[in-house]
């Protein structure tokens, strides 16, 4: 059996020869792969769409801050980093509060 098909021909002819309990387990795996696709799809277009509106609605607000979501206007500083990431002063101070908390434990990232 082939990892990647480079034609359907070729998925067929494999699956073909797969025996009746492994067919019911690629059928089922097919129709959990599809519905996942069909959900992720569904967000994707949900997300767009609130993105569109919250776009429509502040197109004159400048820039807006990705963590909170507030509109250059309403802020008193924004600022850029990579990527286009702008976050808010008043975002900025939150964070410096999170970071300076004494109680605050140190964790360690494990790839």
């Amino acid at each position: 059996m082939s990892e990647r098909y480079d034609s359907p021909e070729a998925l067929v002819r494999d699956y073909s020869r797969l025996n009746t309990e492994y067919q019911k387990k690629a059928d089922k795996y097919i129709r959990n792969l599809v519905r996942l696709q069909r959900a992720e799809n569904g967000e994707k277009a949900q997300i767009d769409r609130i993105e569109r509106k919250f776009k429509k609605e502040n197109k004159d607000a400048g820039y807006i801050c990705n963590f909170c979501g507030r509109p250059e206007a309403q802020a008193h500083r924004m600022i850029m980093g990579p990527d286009k990431v702008v976050i808010c002063d008043e975002c900025v101070k939150l964070c410096e509060e999170i970071m300076s908390e004494k109680d605050m434990v140190d964790v360690e990232i494990v790839e």
